[in-house]
């Protein structure tokens, strides 16, 4: 080889080098330190709270949640047991996040105290100086003039009491106390033991109560960095002093335990402790594996990095974000990351499978939450359906809501048969990992079990009125979900080959239309769901009535809002309210006059069916106005499981899933540039040209530097990468107004 040809050689190598040293940069996981922009306040902090979020830190999809309990205030809602104006009891060990209804858990509450007092109101105490992050918690007990610090791993958590110089530094675990939001919450076994010799704590409870009223067991093991000298137990009051353990005799006997000591001013004792939904002897093994020894700031450091790391699937590169911006978002991704809790390795099953806990509920986390996952975190989509898989196995069914390991009461399913979605979801866009076979089984027992006797009679297609008390008794919010479930299966039949099932299915998710009401007037618009008897009658009824939790007729809304709950036949609904023009008109209306609750799960998609009607900049409009709602306060209504969290995100990011379908709505970015970093190594870069809370509406857009002509593109489209870019202005434009919409089954099939 010549000279000329060598250099020319090492010129191609170098190249080659750089490039692929570039192709390698692309796809590798960069970690930024976002963990600080988490203001876990966000949800609890404001008047009413009304978002219940938990003030508390968790690790990502964690299963420990310490976080301070305060006295109950009467008021309705607080169902994460913590209010800012109230003074704090102690600190509890489970927590559930922005639920409403009546909560769950408040398990072993830790107390620090100078003195003693059993009674949580005689021992509750002003706070100051408080300190709340995704990882870490700080306050300064007043009364008392403790600072108590702790931090969570996974299944464990480390506190840190430091205390003033006193003879009477106590600690106390109340073993039998909950949160009680709804006053039914009672102990019906347990015990608790010390093991001064090894300064150990340990002890459970049998509880039923709360949202999902089965009795759970719960267990939890502890262990005092200082010498345990004067102790006792105590039980109804009364206490016990050097006695090392005591017992639940009769349902609501009240027992603990606890710990006195003499310390000098500022000294600190540290507290572990780990729990479990199987057995002591597994919270033992999680304390002795999680934090094996008493360096609180190691534990504290590597929650901030896993936070950091888990946060940093998405990054936002924009240098005109505000601080308040950035903190809004990466707090909703905080709060998309930590329900439903991966119990893995607490499986009581003790099948070796994945195993998700606190579903509370899928109806409210299939809309938002999953299809997040399912681009950033597939594994964690991937896991629950094997877990959904399991508890078919060993249940013979898979409800909606799935607490403290009971599957969901009949009565407490809140709309149809919502693991279908997430199935099909999943499905549609290739989650590597799942036995579609096996997933298809689940599916098949909802259709043709848990929803089948609904339209039994007379083969009638809907459910009627009075036939479904034990299910909330929301017969046409039921039927649209139904007929959504419908659909879902049979596109994982047609997929797998199932050709009867698939036409059978499809057939059954046109069935919204039996209860389609094309002449009842409100407020001059038509095309309504409303109910029917057995018979086929329509009921009498208002469309501007808002149904509660038990109907009759829906679930959380009203017909203005279930009206646009059809997202498998949107182009059908568009045609039975008069065309698009009409269906434009009747949609601004709702969302100008209050009509559709686009804050709650059913009117999640209602102002993204714009698109469908070649209205995008309708739906940028009325995102953006909504988006305005998610404030440093909280979001609007609960945060549900980090279901209005993960609405949030996709708006900000500028696009929107139809859950269950290969679909994404665009409604335009609010950030100059956004990452997202997937499992496969791949990136999709989202840049917003001209972004900005001004700049709304989309002028053009391109997919890998193609242009995109139409307001929806697919999973297919970005599951191995992509580049969007969208050219954003503060006017609405012409842009992808007469373009092909999205699929819509009843005019295609």
């Amino acid at each position: 080889m010549n000279k000329k040809n060598v250099s020319i050689f090492l010129l191609i190598l170098a190249i080659s080098v750089i490039s692929t040293s570039c192709l390698k940069k692309s796809n590798t996981f960069e970690i930024r330190k976002l963990a600080d922009y988490v203001d876990t306040q966000i949800g609890v902090r404001g008047q009413n709270n009304p978002s219940n979020c938990v003030i508390g830190p968790q690790m990502p999809f964690g299963s420990i949640n310490p976080s301070p309990d305060t006295k109950p205030n009467g008021k309705p809602g607080n169902t994460d047991g913590y209010d800012p104006n109230e003074e704090i009891i102690g600190f509890s060990q489970t927590h559930v996040s922005g639920t409403g209804g009546c909560g769950k858990y408040g398990n072993f509450l830790i107390s620090p105290q100078v003195g003693l007092k059993i009674n949580s109101y005689h021992h509750s105490s002003q706070k100051y100086d408080e300190i709340s992050k995704a990882y870490y918690y700080a306050v300064r007990l007043k009364k008392y003039d403790i600072h108590v610090e702790f931090s969570p791993t996974h299944n464990s958590a480390i506190y840190r009491f430091t205390y003033p110089n006193t003879d009477s530094a106590c600690i106390l675990i109340d073993v039998v106390k909950t949160l009680n939001i709804c006053n039914d919450y009672r102990i019906q076994a347990g015990n608790v033991t010390i093991n001064p010799k090894n300064n150990e704590i340990a002890g459970w409870g049998r509880f039923i109560g709360g949202w999902e009223k089965q009795a759970y067991n719960i267990y939890f093991s502890a262990k005092i960095n200082k010498s345990i000298i004067d102790f006792g137990v105590y039980k109804n009051g009364k206490l016990k002093p050097n006695s090392t353990k005591d017992s639940v005799t009769t349902e609501n006997d009240s027992i603990g335990c606890y710990l006195k000591y003499s310390t000098s001013q500022k000294e600190q004792i540290e507290l572990k402790i780990a729990i479990s939904f199987v057995s002591i002897e597994n919270a033992t093994k999680f304390l002795e594996k999680e934090i094996p020894d008493w360096n609180f700031n190691a534990i504290k450091d590597k929650g901030s990095k896993k936070w950091d790391e888990a946060l940093s699937s998405i990054i936002i590169d924009d240098n005109t974000a505000t601080k308040e911006q950035l903190s809004i978002f990466y707090t909703a991704l905080y709060h998309s990351m930590v329900m439903p809790r991966n119990r893995t390795e607490d499986n009581p099953y003790k099948t070796g499978k994945p195993y998700y806990d606190d579903q509370y509920c899928v109806w409210d986390t299939y809309r938002t939450l999953f299809p997040l996952m399912a681009i950033v975190k597939e594994s964690f989509v991937r896991d629950n359906i094997k877990s959904f898989i399991d508890r078919y196995k060993i249940h013979g069914k898979v409800r909606d809501a799935f607490v403290a390991g009971n599957e969901g009461e009949p009565g407490n399913v809140q709309g149809g048969d919502d693991v279908d979605c997430v199935i099909a979801d999943a499905y549609v866009k290739e989650i590597s990992g799942v036995d579609w076979l096996k997933a298809y089984e689940v599916l098949k027992f909802n259709a043709d079990h848990e929803r089948l006797p609904s339209f039994i009679e007379n083969n009638r297609g809907w459910v009627p009125d009075k036939t479904c008390q034990k299910t909330r008794n929301a017969c046409c919010s039921k039927t649209l979900e139904f007929s959504y479930n419908d659909f879902c299966i049979s596109q994982v039949a047609k997929g797998l080959g199932y050709e009867v099932d698939y036409k059978k299915y499809l057939n059954r998710s046109k069935n919204w239309q039996l209860l389609c009401d094309t002449v009842t007037i409100s407020d001059g618009f038509r095309c309504f769901i409303r109910p029917k008897d057995k018979e086929g009658n329509w009921l009498p009824y208002d469309p501007k009535n808002w149904y509660t939790w038990d109907g009759p007729y829906f679930y959380e809304g009203s017909p203005w809002t279930y009206s646009y709950l059809v997202p498998h036949d949107l182009l059908k609904l568009i045609e039975l309210t008069g065309g698009k023009e009409a269906f434009v008109k009747k949609l601004e209306h709702a969302c100008n006059s209050g009509l559709l609750e686009i804050y709650n799960e059913p009117g999640f998609l209602a102002v993204r069916s714009f698109n469908y009607a070649g209205r995008v900049d309708l739906n940028s409009f009325y995102v953006r106005k909504i988006m305005k709602s998610f404030t440093t306060s909280g979001v609007p209504g609960n945060d549900d499981s980090g279901a209005m969290s993960s609405w949030y995100i996709f708006s900000a990011l500028g696009f929107f899933p139809n859950a269950g379908q290969d679909i994404y709505l665009i409604n335009g970015p609010l950030f100059k540039k956004a990452s997202l970093q997937m499992e496969n190594g791949k990136k999709i870069v989202i840049n917003g040209i001209n972004a900005s809370s001004k700049n709304i509406y989309v002028q053009s857009a391109l997919l890998n530097g193609k242009p995109i002509g139409k307001s929806w593109f697919t999973h297919a489209d970005i599951k191995n990468g992509a580049e969007i870019t969208f050219t954003m202005a503060e006017k609405p434009s012409e842009w992808a107004k007469n373009a092909q919409v999205p699929y819509s089954i009843s005019l295609i099939h």
